[in-house]
């Protein structure tokens, strides 16, 4: 059974788009940047890795829980954040990241089109980094969209039952 996983790639201040295909033969087919190559590759102890592309071959040790990971090959050491793609759309839900606009404030937005169930903060109410301040309803289920940062709720944008647009802001934090 062929396997398909999106990934966003931090390496330093790079960011790509990563796709991995897996064959029943346990070759990757891997695309970033418009560019693809083939790899057979094969865990051979946990978290070490044999890669084949051509002729080349290269022994490869993960180590770290995702997303940080530490990948050590030819004698190189790559730290790497690595977001599947829910992750990575839950990280854009909840302000990207966490960067502040020029103004101080971080929004929550909407990661895919849906209606807003339940508005779980008020304005004027303190949160914390984690805390649930929005549910909405996509694709028959409810995803609970977290505050990024500590601070408080400067507004609420959307009513409960409304239809919201993919990045649509609902809440504003300062």
């Amino acid at each position: 059974m062929n396997t398909k996983m999106h990934y966003t790639v931090t390496r330093g201040d790079e960011q790509l788009k990563v796709t991995v295909e897996r064959d029943d033969q346990g070759r990757h087919t891997v695309t970033m940047n418009d560019e693809s190559i083939v790899l057979d590759a094969r865990e051979v102890a946990p978290g070490e890795f044999h890669l084949i592309h051509g002729e080349q071959s290269v022994n490869v040790l993960v180590q770290g829980d995702a997303p940080e990971l530490m990948v050590h090959f030819d004698e190189e050491q790559v730290p790497v954040h690595l977001l599947d793609e829910r992750q990575a759309a839950r990280m854009a839900a909840g302000g990207g990241g966490a960067a502040r606009g020029a103004d101080g404030t971080v929004a929550v937005q909407a990661p895919m089109p849906g209606k807003v169930v339940k508005a779980l903060v008020a304005e004027g109410q303190e949160v914390s980094e984690g805390q649930g301040v929005m549910v909405v309803e996509a694709m028959k289920m409810e995803n609970e969209l977290r505050s990024p940062v500590d601070g408080t709720i400067k507004k609420v944008l959307v009513a409960e039952g409304k239809n919201v647009d993919a990045g649509e802001e609902l809440v504003v934090i300062e």
